[in-house]
C-alpha cells in the first residue's frame, strides 16, 4: 500500500510501523492521527485542522503544510510551511529542513521544534508578513530567523510567552517586523 491517506474526521491510530503506507500523501482535516511509538514514512503531509500526535514515533515526509492544530509527533526530513490564519503548535523535537511561516502563528514549545537550527539556508526559518513565530516557555535556540514583516495582527512577528527565549544564532529583520 502506498496511500494516499485522507482523514476527514475522527481519530486514527497507526498501530504499526509504516501502517500509513509508503510515500503517499497524508491529509488530516478535522481529525486526529496518532502514530504513537510507530515510525511512518509518507509523501507530502497536509494538516488543515486537527492533530498529529505521537510519543516516540517519527513521521518522515517529503514536506509539511500546516494550517491549524497541534503536532506532537517527531517530524523528520522535508521543509515545513505554515499557512492560513490559524495557530499550529509544535511540541516535540524535530529534524526538518527550512520553515516558512506564510500566515497565522506557529507556536513552539521545544527548543528543537524547528529542527536543529544553525546558520544555513537548509534550516532557515522565514517569517513572512502576516505570520508570527511564538516561543512558549523557557527556550534556548540557535535557529536562524529571517523576519520579513509584521505579524498577523499588525504586531511583532517574533513573540515569546511563559518564559525566557534566548536566540543564540542570527535573526535578520529587514523591515518593521
Amino acid at each position: 500500500y502506498t496511500g494516499p491517506n485522507n482523514f476527514n474526521g475522527g481519530t486514527v491510530l497507526a498501530a504499526a510501523a509504516n501502517a500509513l503506507g509508503s510515500g503517499g500523501a497524508l491529509t488530516v482535516n478535522n481529525a486526529t492521527l496518532n502514530i504513537g511509538h510507530n515510525n511512518q514514512s509518507v509523501g507530502a503531509v497536509t494538516l488543515t485542522n486537527g492533530n498529529i500526535l505521537g510519543t516516540n514515533g517519527v513521521l518522515s515526509a517529503s514536506g509539511y503544510t500546516l494550517a491549524s492544530g497541534t503536532v506532537s509527533a517527531h517530524l523528520a526530513s522535508g521543509n515545513l510551511t505554515k499557512t492560513g490564519s490559524g495557530t499550529v503548535s509544535l511540541t516535540a523535537s524535530n529534524n526538518i529542513g527550512a520553515t516558512e511561516i506564510q500566515g497565522g502563528i506557529l507556536r513552539v514549545t521545544d527548543p528543537n521544534a524547528l529542527g536543529l537550527g544553525g546558520f544555513s539556508a537548509a534550516t532557515l526559518t522565514v517569517i513572512n508578513a502576516g505570520g508570527a513565530l511564538l516561543y512558549d516557555g523557557n527556550i534556548t535556540t540557535d535557529e536562524h530567523l529571517y523576519l520579513a514583516g509584521a505579524g498577523p495582527d499588525g504586531l511583532g512577528a517574533l513573540r515569546a510567552t511563559n518564559g525566557t527565549v534566548i536566540i543564540a544564532q542570527h535573526a535578520f529583520m529587514p523591515t518593521n517586523a
